[in-house]
């Protein structure tokens, strides 16, 4: 069963330029030791925020937040509830910024068969329908994932899930 796990562009990169293994993104334990109270915080964010869910079937699961499995560093546990505090106020302002439309696009790095990381990033448009565009956008992460899915399950049982109708709505029409 893959576990997955949400983070942002922002944190992805910094871990890449710093030569960390996303294998350290495994456990809470381990992610305490290479990310900050800001980095988990915007794990926490990403996941709360994460809008796709993944049917039973598929046995693909999210990491459960930071903040639910910080339970022995009280500290810690504080310092990023006041993070995600601070970022949520960012969030909320950068997803409802006038008539422009934030839409989050995400990307697969799978680490190996039983955890991957989705990366997401911000991207902002004039004009559109956000949940329309929440699909478009995503297309190639739908895609990336279904490539995934099939490794252990048929076309045919894949074809019933969530993941393949968000894939076949994210499709153009013409």
């Amino acid at each position: 069963m893959p576990q997955v796990l949400v983070i942002s562009d922002d944190t992805y990169r910094s871990l890449k330029d710093e030569g960390v293994s996303l294998q350290e993104l495994r456990s809470i334990n381990r992610m305490t030791k290479v990310l900050s109270a800001d980095d988990l915080a915007d794990i926490e964010l990403g996941i709360r925020y994460f809008p796709f869910s993944f049917d039973r079937e598929l046995d693909v699961q999210l990491v459960p937040s930071p903040l639910k499995q910080l339970l022995d560093d009280e500290p810690l546990k504080d310092r990023v509830q006041q993070r995600v505090e601070t970022l949520q106020l960012r969030y909320d302002t950068d997803f409802q910024m006038g008539d422009a439309v934030t839409i989050p696009v995400y990307s697969l790095d799978v680490v190996d068969e039983t955890f991957w990381v989705v990366v997401w990033q911000r991207s902002r448009h004039e004009e559109g329908d956000p949940d329309n565009m929440q699909l478009s956008y995503n297309r190639a992460f739908f895609d990336a994932m279904i490539a995934q899915v099939l490794h252990t399950f048929s076309f045919e049982r894949m074809s019933r899930t969530n993941l393949f109708s968000y894939y076949l709505k994210s499709l153009p029409l013409d």
